[in-house]
């Protein structure tokens, strides 16, 4: 029976965090390209949280949910982030990544931060929209070097508005570049 778990970057297990990175090896390969280390286990000031199901010692599904302050034009917001859902094949079609989604969602919920975002190709748009977030397909996500910030746009952007801060200006997502830093999530 699969065990729902989570774990600060930092804590994880080493048996789970080679399987996290493998499958991100695998899924993401421009995401981990320039890094040779297996994982990070040092402490950072605004780790990521992982939630996963396991069964003995075997990952099956995975999502990371991270905050972050992010300063642009004036203004200070909390973001978070949602990244690497995945579950493992021999295991898909049976509603594990909607077990581990609907669990970061929750602590992106319960969290301080503004709003969310997440980038998904377009057939998953269903699958989020379940879990509470919105298609904000119009929305100017930047990111990359901050002298020459490219724009996201080979992936839907979705977003949970959470602070009343944040809904006030859900529309200004669609017409103003939002710089998130070096990385998205």
């Amino acid at each position: 029976m699969p065990i729902l778990q989570d774990f600060l970057r930092h804590e994880m297990p080493a048996h789970l965090a080679v399987q996290v990175r493998s499958c991100i090896r695998t899924q993401w390969p421009f995401l981990t390209r320039e890094n040779t280390q297996l994982w990070n286990y040092t402490p950072q000031a605004n780790p990521s949280r992982h939630f996963m199901l396991t069964e003995g010692e075997l990952l099956i599904s995975h999502a990371a949910a991270n905050v972050r302050e992010i300063s642009h034009q004036g203004r200070n917001w909390r973001v978070a982030g949602l990244s690497t859902v995945f579950t493992y094949p021999d295991r898909r079609g049976a509603g594990f990544a909607g077990q581990v989604v609907a669990a970061a969602t929750r602590y992106i919920l319960q969290s301080d931060a503004d709003l969310a975002m997440l980038f998904a190709g377009h057939p998953l748009q269903k699958f989020y929209a379940t879990h509470g977030w919105s298609a904000v397909p119009d929305a100017r996500i930047l990111f990359g070097s901050p002298q020459s910030p490219v724009l996201k746009t080979d992936n839907l952007v979705m977003m949970l508005f959470l602070s009343p801060f944040a809904c006030d200006y859900r529309e200004w997502f669609t017409k103003q570049d939002f710089y998130v830093g070096e990385s998205t999530w």
